[in-house]
């Protein structure tokens, strides 16, 4: 409410005074003493409504004020969600130019086909990105406000946002997927390159279900299965549970590697600095499965704890 509008105490009072002795001058030359009376009242009345209608008119601007602030901030972020999907659907253009001219070097045999795999699944995110733009420009145009991605975010005129969303994340991991394999079944005879592929493969797989599980945990919210902190709490365990059986998987791998560096250093086959290497990447992933242990002691004291609801 705007103060400027509402009359104070002080202001009433003197008010009343100044008419007080008006009314006294005026009742000299009055045929009664109702007269005076009637005026007083008449002028106290007059005097409350204009009040009332100050505070009134105060009110009324303020939210004026609020609205017309919130609309434009809306504005902006439309604009905002526009403008990225303006440059998200121009680089997919441009990209889809340039696979075709990709396309044209593989066929002619000037490129590996392993470029063009490459090229293609980055075509994938690209083509997700420009997609994921126009629905946060939808929801943004619904609510005037930042998409959210909550897994206990609303419904917006029947949409769900937020699963659309999940549904174009998991497109792009099972096509990291696919690819993975591939090159597995390329590379089987390359120790080392195998391996890598395998730890990346262990990843994907890791994320996969991760997303089928956000997506299963979003329906349990909708459905009214779940409340909005089980959901929550429960998408935590999705993503610690997965890094905390590749952190457990990677200290047993590199344990054994370690040992066997001990074992070619003291033979004199091997430098101490080759052991440092592999001994510090053991102790990194020792840290990283200590951090993953913590935080699901965190999650499981919160799922158990009754007065942290």
């Amino acid at each position: 409410m705007n103060a400027i509008h509402r009359p104070d105490a002080e202001f009433v009072g003197n008010l009343e005074r100044e008419l007080r002795l008006t009314i006294r001058r005026q009742g000299r030359f009055g045929k009664g003493p109702s007269a005076p009376v009637m005026v007083m009242r008449r002028l106290r009345w007059t005097t409350g409504l204009v009040a009332l209608a100050a505070m009134c008119i105060g009110s009324a601007a303020t939210f004026a004020v609020t609205h017309r602030l919130r609309a434009q901030t809306a504005d902006l972020i439309i604009a905002r969600a526009e403008a990225h999907l303006e440059f998200a659907s121009a680089r997919l253009e441009l990209f889809l130019e340039e696979l075709q001219e990709t396309e044209s070097r593989a066929a002619a045999g000037i490129i590996e086909p392993e470029q063009l795999d490459q090229m293609q699944l980055e075509l994938a995110h690209v083509e997700a990105e420009a997609a994921a733009r126009t629905l946060d420009v939808e929801e943004a145009r619904i609510t005037g406000r930042d998409p959210d991605n909550s897994l206990s975010a609303p419904l917006l005129r029947g949409r769900d946002f937020v699963s659309e969303r999940l549904e174009l994340q998991r497109t792009l991991v099972a096509a990291r997927a696919a690819m993975l394999d591939k090159q597995a079944s390329k590379y089987e005879s390359d120790w080392q390159q195998s391996a890598a592929i395998a730890r990346e493969q262990e990843a994907t797989r890791a994320a996969l279900a991760s997303m089928d599980g956000r997506l299963v945990l979003r329906q349990d919210y909708l459905s009214g299965a779940r409340t909005a902190r089980q959901v929550e709490l429960a998408q935590m365990r999705w993503s610690i549970e997965p890094q905390r059986e590749m952190s457990t998987r990677r200290v047993n791998e590199l344990q054994q590697q370690l040992d066997r560096m001990r074992a070619l250093v003291e033979a004199g086959l091997a430098s101490r600095a080759e052991a440092r290497a592999v001994e510090m990447a053991f102790r990194a992933a020792v840290l990283q499965l200590d951090l993953a242990e913590l935080e699901m002691q965190i999650l499981e004291r919160k799922l158990t704890d009754p007065g942290d609801q």
